[in-house]
């Protein structure tokens, strides 16, 4: 019995002896923190999707409304690329908009404490949002192509519209 004891304590996968107290915690919860993150990226993600289809969306009613502006200024002799980047740069704008309004909802986060309990070990874990500049840059490059990728299409399609179906529709 005890070569046979012997032989599975020297399997790679099989673990004898428990590790202490606090390596044991730390294994636990490096495992539901990494379950958290994964949680919380395909919840970013989802959001980020939705964001953009709110961002195309106006960016097509923008397009829909300014149809005889459209047509006018492409009567004028605008370019087709005039009046894509003329959209683009409108949804940039917005975007950017909404990148500031967001950096300055999260700074006013870092003067939240925020804590919770584990109640089966009734330890409390607290932590802080901290604002760095490299987040801050991150957040506002995210939204800045969030509003490209809204954007361009509703910006080509008005870049596409016919001078004379765009006046007609006036």
């Amino acid at each position: 019995m005890n070569t046979l004891t012997s032989r599975v304590a020297a399997l790679p996968s099989v673990c004898p002896v428990a590790p202490p107290g606090a390596q044991a915690y730390a294994n636990t919860l490096t495992g539901y923190v990494l379950w958290g993150v994964l949680a919380l990226m395909v919840v970013g993600v989802v959001v980020s999707i939705g964001a953009v289809v709110g961002a195309m969306i106006t960016m097509f009613a923008a397009v829909a409304a300014r149809t005889a502006e459209i047509g006018t200024l492409r009567a004028l002799g605008f370019r087709r690329a005039a009046v894509l980047s003329a959209f683009l740069g409108e949804s940039l704008l917005l975007s950017a908009l909404g990148g500031v309004l967001g950096l300055a909802g999260a700074s006013a986060m870092q003067a939240v404490d925020i804590s919770t309990t584990n109640f089966s070990t009734f330890a409390e874990l607290a932590f802080q949002f901290v604002l760095t500049p490299a987040i801050a840059a991150q957040s506002m490059a995210f939204a800045l192509v969030m509003g490209v990728v809204g954007g361009f299409v509703p910006a080509w399609r008005a870049a596409r519209l016919g001078i004379a179906e765009s006046l007609r529709a006036a």
